[in-house]
């Protein structure tokens, strides 16, 4: 099979999305029409994740699973870590006769418990780091089905488990659950698995799908983000809440662009940034947290946090930091391998 460029172009463009996420652009056009796209970026990834793990051969499969799980563990880890020091040094820059109070979380069995069971990283100082939580546990349930089914039987489930997600999304987001938390709908059991089969699915049906009518595959990311739009909308104006709702229509919109790179996975081959978002994607998502609130401390303190050319340009700064960050990391990473290499 051919490599599919077009997958990781949209890798690339999904990463400016999730910083866009966190540091999003000004103005109602771009919260109201644009702003609701931005949430197929996770679906997106995880979907991504379950294409390039299947395999129809279960050997294979698991292989592939354990290998995954190897490097998830370190990263998820390793990621923490960081943000814990990151943290640390934060407080003492900001009050250094202060008590790292919220840092006692690392004592707190509670939040640990919560992390373990419904992947709830709230307490801790990346919560959007459950993303790679997410993806590890599903990964593990995946590999652990994988022992005793073959992966088509496990679809039907995954299905199942993915429109339980629609009445947890609403009521989640409705007034009568205030207080509960995003782990409810952010996590590996309702999002994360039903993510990952969808994308299985659709590397082990590619036949069957390349056989569908261009004119429709392109048509289906336009009808599904115009969905995603309306959905907002439609939620948002009639019951007064729902910003997260779209994620199902979203997740629909990730799945059609997955079908599309499908049908013309060399678009994009002669630019760098399917490269780009092959090697850096993962990376940007990780770290652009750090040049988030660096940016926004300095604008804080400077006073020009609300200025309006800041709000336009901030996300495209916090965007090529997180980049460059990502490209020196990689460099320095295929170097040091590199030298162990020559060094055996």
């Amino acid at each position: 099979m051919k490599r599919n460029t077009l997958i990781d172009l949209l890798r690339f463009i999904c990463a400016f999305f999730v910083v866009v996420i966190h540091i999003p652009f000004p103005g109602n056009v771009f919260h109201g029409f644009v702003f609701p796209l931005t949430r197929m970026v996770v679906p997106f990834f995880f979907m991504v994740s379950g294409y390039f793990l299947a395999d129809e051969n279960a050997e294979r499969m698991k292989r592939r699973l354990n290998k995954q799980l190897r490097h998830i563990v370190w990263l998820f880890a390793g990621s923490m870590l960081v943000y814990f020091i990151v943290r640390i040094l934060f407080i003492i820059l900001q009050d250094p006769n202060g008590t790292p109070g919220n840092l006692l979380v690392l004592l707190d069995w509670n939040s640990w418990l919560r992390l373990l069971a419904v992947n709830d990283t709230a307490a801790f100082p990346a919560g959007h780091l459950w993303y790679l939580s997410a993806l590890l546990y599903a990964m593990v349930a995946i590999r652990r089905a994988l022992e005793h089914v073959e992966l088509k039987k496990l679809y039907l489930p995954a299905l199942m488990l993915g429109l339980l997600l629609v009445p947890l999304l609403i009521w989640q987001k409705s007034p009568h659950a205030a207080n509960a938390p995003l782990s409810l709908v952010r996590n590996y059991l309702f999002f994360g698995i039903p993510c990952l089969m969808a994308g299985a699915w659709l590397k082990c049906n590619a036949q069957r799908i390349l056989k569908w009518p261009r004119k429709l595959v392109i048509a289906l990311p336009v009808v599904f983000a115009l969905l995603t739009i309306g959905e907002r909308w439609l939620i948002y104006w009639w019951l007064g809440y729902g910003s997260m709702v779209t994620l199902f229509s979203a997740m629909l919109l990730a799945a059609s662009l997955i079908v599309l790179s499908m049908h013309v996975p060399a678009a994009g081959a002669r630019t760098v940034f399917p490269e780009w978002g092959a090697r850096y994607s993962l990376m940007i998502y990780i770290i652009h947290i750090i040049p988030l609130r660096i940016l926004d401390a300095v604008a804080g303190a400077w006073g020009f946090r609300e200025t309006s050319w800041y709000r336009w340009s901030a996300p495209f700064v916090v965007f090529l930091l997180a980049f460059g960050f990502a490209v020196l990391w990689e460099g320095t990473k295929n170097k040091l391998k590199r030298r162990k290499q020559a060094n055996i």
